[in-house]
């Protein structure tokens, strides 16, 4: 049986320790038997339990876990990082079976075995889930919390503010950001043409046919849009994830679990440049519209 002492008891099975017979058990210790219950335990199931730690352990592993004044032996099989409601950072932690555990403290002397603080149920596809939620709320009266998987996905969903749907409000803030680009990019054209009224008459006179006009417009326009795009997206990726990473804390100021992974979803991405390519095309559009608009003896009449 475990102790909470420095050095664990050892029970050997020796021939030189038999008083009568083939062999016998020997039961030793290191620590002085002053505190606490020492002796040898018979456990039903596996001995030490087998448990998945947190990042401080190793494969392989083997401790005594602290059980009121008695020890519960522990061997690791498995790591994990992370685990649901369970913070590595603050303490470490370790899992084991339900089953096995509470079949090996019913065992010891003075068995202890804390109450469930929290579990996790899962339901058929069948099943009715406003009725097991009031089923489970008539079982257990009290001060309970149950929250439903599903709700809360599907309110995240409905309202992106409400959960991890932010897909839809990404999609909306990109269709405004081109609204905006659009009307930009177009009202920019229109005053590069009033401005550049007198250059575009004389190319007229000069005997610019439309094809060479729109291309000029649009070379000028589209070369203006694509560094614009470029030096926009490189500016708003690299330095958006430093700050990403800088204001991912809890309220209390400690690092999220499971911590923020940025991710850049390939379909977006590409739909939000090809709107902004289409905004930029627009634009060009409405610009070669001002220009041909243009009366070409009142510009050159005019001087201006």
């Amino acid at each position: 049986m475990a102790n909470q002492g420095a050095a664990p008891d050892l029970a050997e099975h020796a021939r030189s320790s038999a008083r009568s017979g083939g062999s016998g058990l020997r039961f030793s210790w290191t620590v002085s038997i002053s505190n606490g219950q020492r002796g040898v335990l018979l456990p039903a199931g596996p001995s030490p339990l087998p448990a998945i730690g947190g990042p401080e352990f190793q494969v392989g592993q083997q401790v005594r876990v602290e059980l009121g004044n008695l020890a519960v032996p522990v061997r690791f099989v498995g790591i994990t990082t992370h685990f649901p409601t369970l913070i590595p950072d603050r303490k470490p932690f370790f899992i084991v079976d339900l089953t096995d555990f509470q079949e090996y403290a019913r065992r010891l002397p003075s068995s202890i075995s804390d109450e469930p603080n929290e579990m996790w149920l899962a339901l058929d596809e069948d099943a009715d889930r406003s009725q097991v939620i009031l089923q489970i709320a008539e079982a257990a009266p009290g001060l309970i919390t149950v929250r439903d998987g599903e709700a809360t996905a599907a309110l995240a969903e409905r309202n992106p503010l409400a959960g991890g749907g932010w897909d839809g409000l990404t999609i909306f803030s990109m269709a405004a950001i081109g609204i905006v680009v659009l009307l930009t990019l177009t009202v920019h054209s229109l005053v590069s043409i009033r401005t550049g009224r007198m250059d575009l008459a004389v190319a007229r006179v000069l005997g610019f046919s439309s094809r060479q006009f729109f291309l000029s417009l649009a070379a000028e326009r589209m070369i203006i849009a694509v560094l614009a795009i470029a030096a926009g997206a490189a500016m708003g990726y690299w330095p958006g994830l430093e700050i990403l990473e800088l204001v991912d804390l809890t309220p209390q100021g400690d690092a999220p679990v499971p911590p923020l992974l940025p991710s850049v979803k390939g379909w977006l991405m590409a739909g939000v440049l090809a709107g902004l390519l289409g905004a930029a095309t627009l634009s060009v559009g409405f610009a070669v519209v001002a220009a041909r608009r243009l009366n070409t003896a009142e510009v050159l009449r005019g001087g201006i």
